[in-house]
This record gives structure tokens, sequence and C-alpha cells, in this order.
């Protein structure tokens, strides 16, 4: 007769003691048991509670031959005879566990690892900690799809990427830019007098369509008449058709670079160099440059100054603007330097030694026709003398010494 396997383990925490225990018949029905212990009990205790009361369930239910499978090497060892029972409720337990024993005709026990016991030690951690809020009957119920889809989840994360480029500074909206200010959104209004202003205004550009939409935006088409930008619905247009009538186009929502409009009579630039991390505008000026539009529509920048102690920093930063301009340089050099070290790590090295081969690029001497098809190395020549830092005297193959020394770039090795 085929024995049935017996599953146990205890849990005692500060909640409460448990025990969890599956039974399995030689067909693989199981019998699963949860108890919650109403005493004080160890982890030891626990144990042995859980193994006694699975076989006390196999002895009523009349099993002959049993195999139990306990997560303790303690109980197992002592059940066995290995270890010796030296504290008294350790003794007690296991003549109560070699009494029950006894009624089986065939009986075995081993210490299985906690992955291999994992119903009966969650039975047991659940009736030790959750025991208050289970009913007789536990029903587990299968959910087969997210609560979230995945585009939902895309979509998230979509979103909380792009929130990173907005910020709200003093109940105003700004975009984040790339190397440049803060950039304001205005709504209709505003749009109106700024697009006014570098058309028209005192630094006006007095620009095309196309010049002044791509100033200041994209998908905004200027209107003729009066020089402002709209939002224009490409779906409903023929290609680049701008005459549009005002029922057809309507003012929308826009972010408009404020800060760098570029004036008409104005040179300098006002573009943060990642260099030295400074504007040449204020390099040269020691302050940096305002555009009329940011006057008659603050921005933040504008907005955030100092009124009462104005004067006084711009005085300062007089004083300063040597230093500014020596460290700009210093940085200016370390990124150059920055710039070159990354080059030359990832420039291969070549060197040719006299006695090496070589081909001539053509587009360097022309010696060969030239065009589509043809050649674009013309050689082989040898190299009689290398002089340093690239430069190699050559011979052609008939020992005719050419006049003037040769860079390796414009040399490839030659296998003969």
């Amino acid at each position: 007769e085929e024995p049935w396997t017996l599953f146990t383990d205890g849990s005692s925490c500060v909640d409460g003691s448990g025990a969890g225990l599956i039974l399995i018949n030689p067909d693989g029905v199981e019998f699963t048991y949860a108890l919650r212990l109403q005493f004080a009990a160890s982890n030891n205790e626990a144990e042995y509670e859980a193994l006694i009361v699975g076989l006390r369930i196999a002895t009523q239910m009349g099993v002959k031959n049993i195999q139990a499978n306990v997560d303790s090497k303690l109980v197992a060892n002592q059940v066995l005879g290995t270890y010796v029972s030296k504290e008294d409720n350790m003794i007690k337990y296991v003549e109560i566990a070699n009494g029950l024993v006894s009624g089986f005709k065939t009986f075995s026990i081993s210490q299985v690892p906690r992955s291999k016991n994992k119903k009966a030690d969650a039975l047991s951690k659940i009736a030790s900690t959750s025991f208050a809020h289970l009913s007789k009957q536990v029903l587990v119920e299968v959910l087969e799809t997210k609560s979230i889809t995945g585009k939902e989840v895309t979509a998230a994360r979509k979103i909380r990427l792009k929130a990173r480029q907005y910020e709200v500074m003093e109940g105003v909206l700004y975009k984040r830019s790339f190397l440049t200010p803060w950039l304001r959104c205005v709504g209709p209004l505003q749009a109106e007098y700024v697009m006014k202003e570098i058309h028209e205004g005192s630094c006006s550009m007095h620009a095309g369509p196309r010049s002044l939409s791509g100033r200041a935006g994209e998908s905004q088409v200027p209107d003729r008449r009066n020089g402002l930008l709209h939002e224009m619905d490409r779906s409903k247009s023929g290609g680049n058709d701008y005459r549009r009538t005002s029922e057809e186009i309507c003012m929308g929502q826009y972010c408009m670079p404020l800060w760098y409009s570029k004036r008409n009579n104005l040179g300098q630039r006002t573009m943060v160099k990642s260099s030295h991390g400074d504007t040449p505008f204020s390099l040269t000026y020691g302050t940096e440059a305002v555009i009329p539009a940011e006057i008659g529509m603050p921005t933040y920048r504008t907005t955030a100054v100092d009124v009462v102690n104005n004067d006084k920093e711009l005085r300062l930063n007089l004083d300063l603007l040597e230093e500014r301009r020596e460290l700009a340089a210093i940085n200016e050099a370390r990124s150059k330097s920055k710039m070159t070290k990354y080059y030359n790590s990832r420039v291969r090295g070549v060197a040719f030694q006299p006695g090496n081969f070589v081909h001539r690029s053509n587009d360097a001497n022309h010696a060969a026709a030239g065009g589509k098809l043809g050649p674009k190395w013309e050689g082989p020549y040898e190299v009689t003398d290398a002089l340093g830092n690239g430069a190699c005297k050559l011979r052609s193959m008939d020992e005719t010494i050419l006049s003037r020394t040769w860079n390796v770039a414009n040399l490839k090795r030659c296998y003969l």
C-alpha cells in the first residue's frame, strides 16, 4: 500500500502562533488544515504541535503508512532519535510524537527545505497573524487580467516624463528648453502683443511669413494683413497655401521663446554656450539682453528682478566682468581639453616605418585621372624616412624620390 504524505509547518510571532498541515492521499487528493494556537508557544513548539495534530488526523482517518515532511531540522532529528532532547517540554513532545508513530505500520520523517513546503508555511502564517479576520472557509478567486492595461501604463509614463519639462513659477506656466531660458506659455491676447512687437515694434524684424513663423513657433502661420501668428489646421490646407480667411483660422495657445527673439539692428548672440556656460552678450556688456516684448509682457527673469538693489547689482557685475571673462576662458579651455581627450581616445594611431609600402590618396595629389569611376588611391610607394608627427618621405617603385613629404592621413598601408 502506498503511503500518505504529510507536510507540516509551525509559526510563532508577536501576533500569536499557528500551524499549517497538508495531508495528501496516494491519489493526490489534498486535505488542508490551518490551526490557530490559543496559547503561547515558541517556534519549535509550534512545529511539534503541527506534526502531532497531523499524525492524530491521519490516525483518525485510518491511515497506516505515512511519510511526514517538516522544514524544522530539530524536530525531524529528535523524532528520529539522531538529536537528544534536553529541555523538558521537548522531551514531552518527542514522547507524544513517538506514541502516535507507533500506531502506523510504516512511518518516515524527513526535513525538507522551505521552498518545498510553501503551502504549509503559508497556512501557518495566515493562522498566526490573520486569524481574527478569517472565517471557517477562505475563498480564493483568480484574477485573469490586470486592473490597468499596458497602454494606460505607457501613457502615464509619457505624462510623467513630459511633466518634467514644465514648471509653475509665481503662478505662470513655463516650459524648460535645451540651452535656452524658460519659455513662457502665452494666451491669445499675449500672443497678439508679442507678434506685433516682433514684427513691427521698436526693434522689429520686418521679416517675411516663413521667417517669422520659424522664429515664433511651429505649426503657426503669420497673417499677412496684420503680421500676427495664427494656428493653422493643416488637414484643411492645400500644401503651402498661407492665404486663409479669418473664419478658417483661430488664435491658439503658444509657447514662445521670448528671450531669444533676435533684433534686426544688433548682432550680439545671446545663446548660452555649453563650453563656458555664459552668453557672448553678457561677457561683452556684463549683463543679459532684454527685448521690449519682455517689458510689455514680463517673463520670469524680469519679474524676479530686485528693483531696489538693481543698480548696485549692475555695478557689481561690471566690477566682476573681467573675472567672469577669465573664468569663461578657463572653462572653455577645459571643455576643449575634454573634447580633445575624447577624440584622441577614439582615434587609432597610424605610423609607418622605413621600408613599409603605402598607397597615396589620389584626392590629395591627383596623380591619376579622377572622376566618379576614378581610383581613390594610387601607388604603391616605399617609405624611406619617418620624420615624426606623421610626416613621411616616399620613393616610387622606379626609385624616384618624391620631392615633398606626405602625411599619414593621405596614406594607407599596402601589402605586397
